[in-house]
This record gives C-alpha cells, sequence and structure tokens, in this order.
C-alpha cells in the first residue's frame, strides 16, 4: 500500500484538532532540532541533505514496498521547518529550526493511503529549555588568560573533580582575542526535551564577537548543536557603556522548578528607564517553546545590568533551593558590629585598595546611605517580584553580604556571582563564589563566615576562590564560567 504524506507547517496552535481519520486516529509525534553534527564534518546535520548513521530523526513506521515512494508536500510557514525522508521501513521526520517568534514549532503530518484513508498527527519540535544552576554540571568551561587566572583556574580544576564535572580550559591563543574571558556571556547551553534523543543546543551570543562561536568552533559534534538568533544590536551588546552589556548573556539565567513552575523560569533583565532589555529575539525563541514563563527583572541600577549579578540558586538539605540575593545591609551590619566590638581599625578589601577600614567605610556617610537605599528601593522589591514569578516561597532567600559602588558596579566581591555545581542524589555539591576580601579577625574573614553561616542549609560544600582579576573587571566567578548541564548525565 503507498502513502502520500503531507508535512503542514503551522503557526497556530489549534490547528492541530483538525479532522482526523482511520488509520488509527491522532498520534503526537516531538522532532528533534537536528542541530549537532553527527558525522564530525563541521556542518549542522540539519543544514546537509541527509546525514548516514545521523540518529535524531523520528521514524514513523509507514512500511512502504521497494521504489514506492510517498509524495510529500511541505505547505504553510515556515517552508524549511520540518524535513521527512522516506525509507523501507518508514518516514523519518526531522526539525531543522527551532520555535520562534514566527512559529511556535507545531505541524500536522497528513498520512493518506492509496484507499482514501488518511490519518493526521499532531507534533512539535522539542523544546529547547534554559537550564538551571540546580542540574548537574557535566562539563564546566573558563578561559584561559595566562598570569592573571592560574590560581582561579586550579582552584576550578579541583573543585569540579570533587563535583564529578570535566574543565574545559579554553586556551588563550587562537582566534579570539586573548582578553574576552567571559565565557557566560558568549553563549547559553540549551537543553532539547522529548526529542529521540537529549541534546545539548549552544544558543550563540549576539555580541559580535569571535568568542561567540566558540561552542560552534571546539564543541559541534553527536549530540551537541548550535543555533544563533537575532542582529547585533551596538547600542546593547558594544560592551563599553550605558545598557551595552544587557544583550550579554549574563543576562539571561532559569530557576529551578517549583510547584507552580514545573520547568522553573527564564529570568532575563530590562532596565524600563533606559528602554533597554535582553535581545527581544532571544527572549521571543525562549519564549516561543511553551514551557518556561518568561520572568522580567530589574538591572537598571547595575551598570553590567545582569541577572547573574543579582540572583543566584543553591540546592538546600532539604531537597529545595536557596534563592540568593545580595544585600549591603548585611554587609553593613557585619563591619557594625565588628566596629562595636573595637575592630573598627581591621583592614578590608586590600586585594583591591589602599588603605580601607572598617572605620572608614562606615565613615563614608553618602556611600553608606547609598547602599542601604539600594537595598530598599531596587533590590528587595526585585527580590519579592522574583519569588513571586517563580513560585518560591520568602524562606527560601538568603541576602547576601555584598556592597556597590554609586555607578552600580560591586565594590566588594560579589559572593551571589557564583558557580553551582549540584551533587547526585544524596550527595552534597560544590560551589565557587568570590572570596570577599573581608575583615579578617582571630584569623576569620567576617563577610565568609556571614555567608557561610546565612548558607548553613545549603547542599553543598562552599570555596571561596580567587578570581580577582574578574572584579578588577566588574564580574566575578559566574561571569567567568559557564556550564553543558544535560538532561541525562
Amino acid at each position: 500500500m503507498a502513502y502520500r504524506v503531507s508535512i503542514l507547517c503551522l503557526a497556530l496552535c489549534f490547528v492541530v484538532s483538525a479532522t482526523r481519520q482511520a488509520i488509527g486516529g491522532e498520534s503526537t509525534l516531538v522532532v528533534a532540532l537536528n542541530a549537532d553534527d553527527d558525522n564530525n564534518n563541521g556542518v549542522r546535520d540539519c543544514d546537509e541533505p541527509t546525514v548516514p548513521g545521523d540518529d535524531d530523526y523520528v521514524r514513523l513506521p509507514l512500511p512502504l514496498p521497494p521504489g514506492d515512494e510517498p509524495a510529500i508536500h511541505v505547505g504553510g510557514p515556515p517552508p524549511d521547518a520540518i524535513k521527512v525522508h522516506p525509507g523501507a521501513d518508514g518516514v523519518y521526520v526531522e526539525a531543522r529550526r527551532p520555535a520562534d517568534a514566527l512559529w511556535d514549532g507545531r505541524f500536522s503530518i497528513l498520512v493518506t493511503a492509496e484507499d482514501g484513508k488518511t490519518q493526521r498527527i499532531a507534533g512539535r519540535v522539542a523544546p529547547l529549555l534554559v537550564q538551571s544552576s540546580l542540574d548537574r554540571a557535566r562539563t564546566v568551561f573558563v578561559r584561559e588568560f595566562p598570569g592573571r587566572n592560574d590560581r582561579l583556574i586550579a582552584q576550578l580544576r579541583e573543585i569540579c573533580t570533587a563535583a564529578e564535572a570535566e574543565l574545559h580550559v579554553v586556551p588563550s591563543e587562537g582566534r579570539y582575542a586573548y582578553n574576552h574571558i567571559w565565557l557566560q556571556d558568549t553563549v547559553e547551553f540549551l537543553e532539547a526535551s522529548g526529542g529521540a534523543k537529549p541534546m545539548t543546543v549552544a544558543l550563540a551570543g549576539v555580541r559580535n564577537r569571535a568568542l561567540d562561536l566558540f561552542a560552534r568552533d571546539r564543541l559541534l559534534g553527536p549530540g551537541v548543536g548550535y543555533v544563533r538568533v537575532g542582529e547585533y544590536r551596538n547600542r546593547f551588546a558594544e560592551g563599553e557603556s550605558g545598557v551595552s552589556w544587557i544583550d550579554w548573556f549574563g543576562n539571561l539565567e532559569a530557576s529551578p522548578p517549583t510547584a507552580a513552575r514545573p520547568n522553573g523560569c527564564v529570568l532575563y533583565g530590562i532596565d524600563a528607564e533606559r528602554e533597554a532589555q535582553l535581545h527581544p529575539e532571544v527572549v521571543a525563541l525562549l519564549g516561543a517553546q511553551g514551557v518556561q514563563s518568561l520572568v522580567p527583572l530589574d538591572v537598571g541600577w547595575l551598570t553590567i545590568k545582569h541577572t547573574d549579578e543579582m540572583v543566584s540558586f543553591i540546592p538546600a538539605k532539604d531537597g529545595g533551593f536557596l534563592v540568593l540575593v545580595p544585600d549591603p545591609t548585611v554587609a553593613l551590619a557585619v563591619l557594625r558590629e565588628a566596629q562595636a566590638a573595637g575592630q573598627g581599625a581591621t583592614a578590608l578589601l586590600d586585594v583591591f585598595e589602599e588603605g580601607v577600614t572598617i572605620d572608614t567605610l562606615l565613615a563614608d556617610t553618602a556611600f553608606v546611605e547609598a547602599n542601604e537605599r539600594l537595598w530598599r528601593e531596587r533590590i528587595e522589591p526585585m527580590s519579592r517580584e522574583l519569588l513571586a514569578g517563580i513560585g518560591a516561597n520568602a524562606d527560601q532567600l538568603r541576602r547576601m553580604p555584598v556592597l556597590f559602588n554609586a555607578a552600580g558596579t560591586p565594590r566588594t566581591p560579589n559572593v551571589v556571582n557564583c558557580l553551582v555545581l549540584p551533587g547526585a542524589d544524596g550527595v552534597a555539591g560544590h560551589v565557587a563564589m568570590a572570596d570577599p576580601n573581608g575583615p579578617i579577625v582571630d584569623g576569620v574573614d567576617l563577610w565568609q563566615a556571614e555567608t557561610q553561616k546565612r548558607l548553613a542549609d545549603a547542599a553543598a560544600t562552599l570555596h571561596f576562590v580567587d578570581d580577582r582579576q574578574y572584579h578588577k573587571w566588574s564580574g566575578n566567578v559566574h561571569c567567568a564560567t559557564n556550564a553543558i548541564r544535560p538532561l541525562v548525565d
């Protein structure tokens, strides 16, 4: 029996309820974006006609007599989205583009037999998920910067070994500018959910820098693909001043699953005062996946304007998670307590500044008041919106000791901007966070101690690492690193 197969790529969700007839009624098909490179020739499989041995297709079991191929008609927008390959043991289907602002990823396959009977199969492209820091990391990335981050790389290697993750060091030489070290900003590793097999899809940055394609250059292969969305916007991605960092992917994060948000939420920053936000086409792509709610957060008060400067998530001992946000009033309270105990002459921030003591910092009334106002007017309201948006409770919030300069850069190394490496079920994870360079009393860094106290219920060991080079350039550990967190370990 011969079949005619029509592929209808439909922009509206409700069309999959169209009339169906007998060869078996309705079926549902989830097809992966075939963006990896199974034959290792440097070309994505979806950009080639066919790839021998490609196992990312979904097979429809429609046996065809030898030499009897189905007629294939691709209709509806967009015409290049779904590809059908007839074979002796069935019809093979792949996706060649993800759901996006122009297409919700849904399609319909109409199968017509010689006797006129039809079957309509509703389908969609496997959604791409932004993974949260509670997903286990398989590979951690950092860029080599000889003479400036050697100690950090050594520390990360030890931490990754303890967390059973591979550390991938991107060499300093090669086609990437030597001082382009912000790997978090270059790529967002998405995970394809529900296709023939799990796949990591690297969403390349839109910063007009060679490093944005390091995932394509170094990782493209079986099980790892890449996509690019949107055009470079100089005002929002130049990385020089104003809002020109807001398109960088430090401004794109995800929250862990909750009862209200079982797939977590996509978090991204907006600056309403300057009419700026993360690249709209990137936001539209993620929203079109249909499985993660979008939660915009106020980053207008920050110089770099990234969500990872003001929120992170750490696994909790009760099986849930903790929400970390910076709170300047906590840092100030630690200093005031030490001052009251007669420790006012104790130095702090000596790695970055000269002559700063507890007394001199607290005597700077304008600085102190600006930080108190920052918590009250910007960070605390953002924290409430964040908890409501992701479906978390107030008792999950952990306020961390961080102080900011008037321009919105962290004056103290920002412990919130951290690399989280969860453990396997029942095993504590590891967190690499900036050494806050606080006042040391009786051999104890008071800001480290306060951080450890506030995270006593974290299911992770805290490691305070030397990220001074990054802090000098207004970033910290999370900015320096990136990670692949696969759906299946």
